[in-house]
């Protein structure tokens, strides 16, 4: 009989001690199902020579260090002991040498779905509950309810392991085994001593196999942990294998494309192609100088850069770097390891950064390409993919859908616009900006929120709240007409609400799920309140998105030229707020950022429009007409 009694420590917890159960299991029983599957297809005897004749365990994606070839018997004169092997080496084992019967339903390294309960979907199920449970937790402590949850499943997995091992022979009672775990005591010396051992494993883990900090690995796992989550409605388009292909022949290719076209989401599913299919390590770096600090001369590695060269406008001091680090990007120590980089194209497109060696045609996957554009075909997968009516745009207006079709998918899919006109993927930024009407008066706690995680500079946690910097949270309650003893829970709330429609999350810090709307939420706010924009955007910003004088006749919204893109988000200022404009421009100028400052006024217009604003900003106009005619 399975005993199901739960009994107390005197020296833990009830939380404390659920987690040491969880803990002990990882140590003592799952690794058994591992142990006795391995060796049902091979003996310790045959495997030093099963891993001698592996490419992948020797020298491939998932080559052994040297500590695991010695426990598989390479520089020992014994036989190898299955029972002192972890459950990371024995899954690697698993995973490399047993027959293609044991493959997961949906492949090895990725996540089984509930109805998939083949052993080796159960495979999975064990080197997930290590990771998820045990090795990549926060805390040492767990409470009853989703300890029996979790405790549950792990039941569930075991029973089916164990009824795949006694038809193959063996006779272990991991069921059993589990219900004297979570039946007997556990001391404190004897916890404190297990969680010990575990930081201890995963700190050398973490370390193993590669330069980058174990640290830095974690986060970059959570990284990699939501790009799955969106990557489940990733459609591959008639021109994906082409691309796939050129990514794979080149040791670099940078995507460029305009906002919303899917430059983010095809890095970033490539990358995820490699690591399921070919075994690399993904690595979401934000300077490529990390592309040398972090480089595997063992292990093949795929670097991912969004917005290599500015996000705004080029960057001379991203592209500096970026010529700097030419060899290692052209020649990486590991001749598998890839490059992949994004650009928009109005970034791409300035003169200095023509001129590089990254901007190569081989090494180049412009998006809007002849060849790689969205044909009709696709648009209507995108859509269904979607849950989108594939009938709601009308066959001859498919060809002045917007450049941000894919973003545009996802976003109506969601949307809380209650706009159900094909017009939407014609006309986007005037929709969206309609729902922003709304929410601005139907739900000022939404509108308000989506104002601060933009003025916060797309980032933004209930710390940023509490500690009240840079933003005056109370003023700009204030201007959206939202009571100013708003709790931060509030706040925080409405943005988890619009989680998927306007906003994301990665640990406990709130983002935009694109560029495009926050460009979108600063252009309409801005045009309401431009104090506010000058106060707390970067100069980068201002400089390309604030507009003294308006352009004449109207802008075509369905032209696909980013520029028009960029026109149709600019802010344009009265003459009431120029003296704040030279107020900021002034204060960054004295901060030495003389070239962002330029580009904010460059147009002689412009410099026109402030002949009776204050004498600093005077001075800043001296400035920049001498600097004009150097």
């Amino acid at each position: 009989m399975i005993i199901k009694t739960r009994m107390t420590s005197t020296n833990l917890s009830p939380k404390q001690l659920n987690f040491a159960h969880l803990v002990l299991a990882c140590v003592d029983v799952i690794k058994q199902p591992l142990i006795d599957i391995l060796d049902i297809y091979i003996k310790p005897s045959d495997l030093c020579k099963k891993v001698r004749q592996s490419n992948d365990l020797t020298s491939g994606p998932h080559k052994l260090n040297s500590e695991q070839l010695k426990k598989c018997g390479f520089t020992s004169p014994y036989l190898p002991i299955y029972s002192q092997f972890d459950v990371t080496l024995l899954y690697k084992l698993i995973r490399n040498l047993c027959p293609r019967a044991l493959t997961p339903t949906n492949g090895w390294g990725k996540d089984p779905q509930a109805i998939d309960t083949q052993p080796g979907d159960d495979i999975e199920r064990i080197r997930q509950f290590r990771n998820e449970n045990v090795a990549h937790v926060n805390s040492g402590e767990l409470d009853d309810t989703k300890f029996e949850a979790i405790w549950s499943d792990l039941e569930d997995v075991v029973q089916r392991i164990q009824n795949f091992v006694t038809a193959n022979g063996c006779s272990s009672d991991y069921l059993q085994q589990l219900a004297n775990l979570k039946g007997r005591t556990v001391e404190i010396d004897e916890y404190t001593s297990v969680i010990k051992t575990l930081e201890e494993e995963i700190k050398e883990k973490g370390k193993e196999k590669t330069a980058v900090p174990w640290n830095v690995k974690e986060i970059y796992k959570k990284v990699v942990s939501e790009w799955k989550k969106k990557d489940d409605v990733y459609f591959e388009t008639h021109s994906f294998p082409a691309m796939f292909d050129q990514v794979k022949n080149q040791p670099f290719v940078t995507f460029v494309g305009t906002p919303g076209s899917g430059k983010s989401a095809t890095a970033h599913h490539i990358a995820l192609k490699l690591q399921n299919d070919e075994g690399y390590d993904i690595l979401p770096i934000k300077e490529v100088s990390k592309v040398e600090d972090y480089c595997d001369p063992e292990s093949p590695q795929v670097f991912v850069i969004d917005d290599v060269v500015g996000v705004f406008e080029f960057d001379m001091v991203q592209f500096k770097l970026l010529e700097k680090y030419e060899s290692r990007i052209i020649t990486p120590v590991m001749p598998k390891t890839k490059i992949i980089m994004t650009c928009r194209e109005v970034v791409f497109r300035h003169e200095t950064f023509s001129k590089s060696f990254v901007t190569k045609a081989t090494n180049v996957i412009k998006l809007q390409s002849e060849h790689n554009k969205l044909n009709d075909e696709d648009k209507h997968s995108l859509l269904a993919n979607y849950g989108v009516n594939t009938h709601l745009i009308p066959s001859k207006k498919m060809s002045e859908t917007s450049t941000m079709f894919p973003f545009l998918c996802k976003i109506f899919s969601k949307q809380k616009f209650n706009v159900h006109d094909y017009r939407f993927f014609i006309t986007p930024i005037k929709y969206i900006k309609i729902g922003l009407d709304k929410l601005q008066t139907q739900n000022k706690m939404h509108y308000v929120s989506l104002v601060l995680l933009m003025l916060n500079q797309n980032k933004l946690s209930e710390t940023d709240l509490e500690k009240n910097k840079p933003i005056d949270i109370k003023y700009v309650l204030r201007k959206c007409k939202v009571s100013s003893l708003t709790d931060s829970f509030e706040i925080t709330g409405a943005l988890q609400e619009m989680k998927g429609t306007y906003t994301q999350t990665c640990d406990d810090q709130f983002s935009f799920i694109h560029d495009s709307l926050y460009e979108i939420v600063a252009c309409h706010f801005g045009s309401q309140f431009p104090e506010l924009i000058l106060k707390h955007m970067s100069i980068e910003y201002i400089a390309n998105y604030v507009k003294i004088n308006s352009n004449d006749g109207e802008i075509n919204e369905s032209e696909s030229d980013e520029i028009e893109y960029i026109e149709h988000l600019c802010i344009t200022l009265q003459e009431s707020t120029l003296p704040t404009f030279a107020e900021r421009l002034f204060t960054d100028l004295k901060g030495g950022k003389f070239v962002g400052v330029f580009k904010a006024v460059k147009h002689p217009s412009n410099l026109g429009s402030f002949t009776s604003v204050s004498h600093g900003f005077r001075y800043c106009r001296t400035f920049f007409r001498r600097k004009k005619n150097q």
